[in-house]
């Protein structure tokens, strides 16, 4: 199946290399900001360094005194963005980003892909990971995307499709 478009517009249409710029910036941003449900279901805001397994699957590593971390033990319903930095962006309105919605799952100690993923943080953000792991207090949460919301750039939204995340779709926001 190929990507489809909603629009012939050309201004409208994305980079013929949409999905390299999606992994690009999966690549070049180090944290992702991180909305959870708190206390009578109120957002609660952070951010915590990230890696990415894939377009949809991050791991992050946070501690339980945070309330991102409570929320999250509490209630798994996460939605999360990467955002160009911005001093790299030219239109401050217009940030390239990606915004998900989706499920974090914690992750035990016992399970394979615990050490695994704490040694990709490490080498991704040093070796803070190394002191933070033994601390009883942090919790590796698996970030499960359920949706995967691109924008380009004004008029220029994609909503990522399929079982990697590899086909797209213009949002036109209708």
């Amino acid at each position: 199946m190929e990507p489809t478009q909603t629009t012939t517009e050309m201004s409208k249409t994305p980079d013929d290399n949409l999905l390299d710029k999606v992994d690009s910036l999966l690549a070049n941003v180090q944290s992702l900001q991180l909305a959870t449900l708190g206390e009578g279901q109120l957002p609660w805001v952070s951010y915590t360094p990230f890696v990415a397994e894939s377009r949809g699957c991050f791991y992050i590593f946070i501690s339980e005194l945070a309330q991102h971390t409570r929320n999250l033990l509490k209630s798994p319903h996460v939605s999360w963005m990467l955002i160009a930095d911005e001093s790299a962006s030219k239109q401050i309105y217009a940030r390239e980003r990606l915004i998900y919605q989706g499920i974090a799952t914690a992750i035990a100690q016992e399970d394979a892909v615990y050490g695994r993923q704490l040694d990709a943080l490490r080498e991704r953000h040093g070796t803070l990971v190394s002191m933070l792991r033994q601390l009883p207090d942090f919790y590796l949460f698996r970030l499960d995307a359920h949706q995967i919301h691109y924008v380009q750039g004004f008029g220029k939204a994609f909503d990522l499709q399929g079982s990697d995340w590899s086909k797209w779709q213009q949002n036109t926001g209708k």
